[in-house]
Parts: C-alpha cells; structure tokens; sequence
C-alpha cells in the first residue's frame, strides 16, 4: 500500500507541476475527443484510438491495442469519456495486465497526452501517449 501511496503523491505532484507551469506561461490546451485520433506509443505497445460503434461501453470511441507483446487486438477502452475542463476521464484496460484503471488524460500538446490513474483497489500508474501517426 505504501507504494501505492508513493506512486500517488509522485503523479500528483507532477500534475501539479505540469499545470503550474501552464499557468505561469500562458501556455493551455484545450482538448477535443477528436485529438485522440491516431496511433501512440504507451508503455511499449502501439495503440490506435479512432471512432468506432463498436465499443462494448458504446463510447463512439475505440482504443486498440494494435501492436505489443500482449493481448493485441484488445479494446482498452471501458467506459465513455467524459470531459472535464480540458481533461478527459474514462476507464482504461492496461493491455499488460488487464486491470481497469480510473484514468485521467491531459493534453501537454498535440504529440503527447499524459496519462494517470488508480484501480479501485487502490493500485496507481502514470505514462504518457506518445503520437506515432
């Protein structure tokens, strides 16, 4: 649990920071469902994010593990997104272990999304969706 915590406190204060640092340079973004779109790298697997009317969530959206040493082909996507401010929330399945995640998406830029957020037994993560198309 005390890792738990640690990884908590870390990705808040690096929220913070990123935030902060917004703040201070007049630099935000405002974020769309459709900057999504694409292919990024997360956590060594390839992911495409696209509309779709697929998802078992019926979220209009799909995220896919398109490439990765497990469960390709895996929708990751559990629940529609939903928007708050410039961020978006949703449930996300870790392609690596298929839990569920409570994550959180902020855009830094048009290239990268940070991701962060906890199971519901309390088990937190944080990584970045890098743009590869």
């Amino acid at each position: 649990m005390e890792r738990s915590t640690q990884a908590l406190r870390n990705t808040l204060i690096a929220i913070s920071v990123i935030t902060l640092s917004g703040l201070l340079t007049g630099r935000t973004f405002s974020a769309e469902y459709s900057d999504l779109i694409g292919e990024w790298k997360w956590r060594g697997y390839i992911v495409e994010v696209k509309k779709c009317s697929t998802n078992p969530s019926d979220a209009g959206f799909c995220i896919l593990v398109i490439s990765g040493a497990k469960y390709v082909g895996m929708e990751m996507l559990r629940s529609k997104f939903q928007k708050r401010g410039t961020d978006f929330y949703a449930k996300i399945a870790d392609p690596g272990t298929k839990e569920l995640y409570n994550a959180k998406f902020k855009r830094e830029n048009r290239n990268k999304w940070a991701l962060s957020g906890c199971t519901d037994s309390g088990v937190c993560a944080s990584g970045k969706f890098i743009r590869t198309k």
